[in-house]
């Protein structure tokens, strides 16, 4: 399919399923140039939230990308991206030649994924499911950054990190809680995975415990701390309170 094919596409999917429900509001998409230190792409900020979630990063967000831009080498590495809401992190992940699957529930955000790929005519591969432990169907919260929730919702496709790719060696979470019933026993499913970037949300688990059982299985942990926006070395006498992201490396 040519880029002009594919932008028509998702341009459609995005209207139907993601700015319809926008239409009456004083919002006008748009397309901006991102640039995260020696990284650039193009971005399509197709609604609000593309906007208020992105444009500008936020310096906590900021300090992650280019901890990950200064400590991975992420050239032909084979990389997950669960949760990948319009396709940001997945499209700066490819934009460093990773080899991207970013999974994503709503039909709305994939379509924006879709299209934040095809802009960059980078070949991202999209899987509309939700991320767990078991692969089935749930009850998914459809917000923009919705989650599992279980009898409240619309019904999603639920896969597994090993049926979406075994061999990968990168995995990025931010799934909304779902982390917690994922790991740790994912990282003895997931052997070849290296490198693991989670969002521990608080309300869900406990991210010190999170970083405590990377830390016992032979990972570097660094974390997010939010209060100076720096990525520092998580040690066992550290108290990491909070919603953060955790950096693990093996």
């Amino acid at each position: 399919m040519s880029l002009r094919n594919s932008l028509t596409n998702g341009l459609q999917n995005v209207y139907y399923h993601a700015m319809m429900p926008y239409w009456q509001s004083q919002f006008s998409p748009y397309i901006g140039n991102v640039e995260i230190g020696e990284t650039s792409f193009r971005f399509f900020y197709g609604t609000p939230l593309s906007r208020s979630w992105y444009d500008p990063i936020k310096p906590h967000v900021m300090a992650e990308y280019l901890w990950v831009q200064q400590n991975l080498d992420l050239a032909n590495q084979k990389i997950i991206d669960a949760g990948a809401h319009h396709g940001h992190y997945s499209v700066y992940f490819a934009s460093m030649r990773g080899d991207v699957t970013a999974v994503e529930p709503l039909p709305g955000n994939a379509a924006l994924i879709k299209v934040n790929a095809a802009l960059n005519q980078l070949n991202i591969k999209v899987i509309e499911a939700a991320v767990s432990d078991e692969k089935g169907e749930a009850s998914f919260i459809p917000r923009s950054n919705g989650k599992l929730f279980a009898g409240v919702g619309v019904k999603v496709p639920v896969t597994t990190l090993r049926d979406i790719d075994p061999d990968a060696s990168v995995v990025k979470l931010d799934i909304e809680g779902a982390e917690f019933k994922i790991l740790p026993k994912a990282i003895e499913i997931m052997p070849k995975t290296s490198v693991w970037i989670i969002e521990a949300h608080q309300r869900s688990g406990s991210a010190h415990e999170l970083a405590t059982d990377f830390s016992n299985r032979g990972f570097a942990v660094n974390y997010l701390e939010k209060k100076s926006n720096k990525v520092i070395p998580f040690v066992p006498e550290s108290i990491i309170t909070g919603t953060t992201t955790i950096f693990c490396i093996k």
